[in-house]
């Protein structure tokens, strides 16, 4: 060990010591409404567990004095972390009127967040800090806490069930295609699928968010109903993005080789076809308006028992062929293995669809 090396433990003591002095004076000097709890408690639980480590290092190194030192600071941070709760509570934004009331009959006087000069000397002097008073500050303080999620989960949840009706492939109108037909060529609708792939990703955050909170409890079905959707929705979506941007980049292009330009026909065909497919009867499609004012032409995902999960396997897995195709041609390799496999694959579904047809009419 170097000398800067031994001198760090005397170093962090002092500063950690200088921390506490500043911050112990104002956890019980400053008015309580304006601190804040959750700092209070980082910062109390990082310098309680960084003393303790320092304590144990002067002990194993026999340096009685720092280890003393380290002692003391530590027993006062173990005896105030029973207030470290009542603070917690009584700096709470999601207290109510209701929550107050009850906390004032609890201390035996009258206490809201309008006191600008209540601190914890304060409350201390009045015997208003016994362990009882805090324990039962604490439970309105969950139950506050407890009434807000709830309110803002149920939020997120029907937010979510209007959003799974309205979540579409959104399909645009591509007029500058070289090879358009007919004048038209279907296209993925970048800006608008771009959108709708951005706020799944803010729904799973959400759902991130509630299954990982105790109050989300009694929402955890429809949490994993969603997930499942909104997964498969942000897969097929970010893959339907990024095949259009390698397809873009393809057709657009110029410089390739007689086989370029083969692979890039035969791999663009097959990605029309897909997407002519999404787009249902050409009738449908209204030619005169904007790629991102076209007419939705089939749901991602919708409702309960809109589609059952294999429907959106099979249209990933359709996209990905299509995809790692895209890729191969960009990076000049041979596609003709691909191109089989996905034949082959293409043969299989419509084999499995007609029987499940058959199986269905026989019902």
């Amino acid at each position: 060990l170097t000398i800067e090396d031994m001198m760090d433990p005397f170093k962090d003591l002092w500063n950690i010591a200088l921390t506490f002095r500043s911050e112990y004076a104002s956890w019980t000097r400053s008015p309580i409404f304006n601190l804040d709890g959750t700092e209070v408690g980082k910062t109390h639980g990082t310098m309680a567990e960084k003393m303790a480590s320092l304590q144990e290092i002067f002990e194993d190194n026999e340096a009685a004095g720092p280890s003393g030192v380290a002692k003391q600071i530590l027993d006062k941070l173990n005896s105030f972390s029973m207030y470290i709760p009542l603070i917690q509570a009584l700096t709470n934004t999601r207290m109510t009127d209701v929550h107050w009331k009850e906390i004032s009959d609890i201390l035996g006087f009258e206490i809201s967040p309008e006191d600008g000069t209540i601190n914890w000397t304060n409350l201390m002097a009045q015997g208003a800090l016994s362990q009882e008073n805090i324990d039962k500050i604490a439970l309105l303080d969950a139950s506050a806490n407890k009434d807000h999620d709830l309110v803002v989960f149920r939020e997120y949840l029907d937010e979510m069930e209007v959003d799974s009706f309205m979540f579409k492939i959104m399909l645009g109108v591509d007029r500058d295609h070289p090879w358009a037909v007919g004048g038209k060529c279907l296209v993925v609708d970048v800006e608008n699928m771009t959108k709708v792939t951005a706020r799944v990703k803010k729904h799973l955050g959400k759902i991130s968010q509630i299954s990982e909170n105790a109050n989300g409890e009694e929402f955890a079905e429809r949490c994993e109903a969603y997930k499942a959707l909104f997964s498969m929705t942000e897969r097929v979506g970010t893959m339907l993005l990024e095949t259009a941007d390698l397809w873009k980049s393809l057709v657009h292009s110029s410089g390739h080789s007689k086989e370029e330009m083969h692979q890039i026909d035969l791999s663009d065909e097959k990605w029309r076809e897909l997407l002519d497919e999404l787009g249902g009867a050409e009738g449908e499609l209204e030619m005169g308006k904007d790629p991102s004012q076209v007419g939705v032409k089939k749901q991602l995902i919708s409702g309960p028992g809109f589609a059952e999960l294999e429907t959106f396997n099979d249209l990933e897995d359709r996209i990905a062929e299509i995809r790692d195709i895209f890729k191969a041609v960009k990076e000049g390799e041979d596609t003709r293995k691909l191109m089989r496999r996905m034949s082959r694959r293409q043969s299989s579904r419509a084999m499995m669809g007609q029987g499940g047809a058959q199986r269905k009419g026989q019902d």
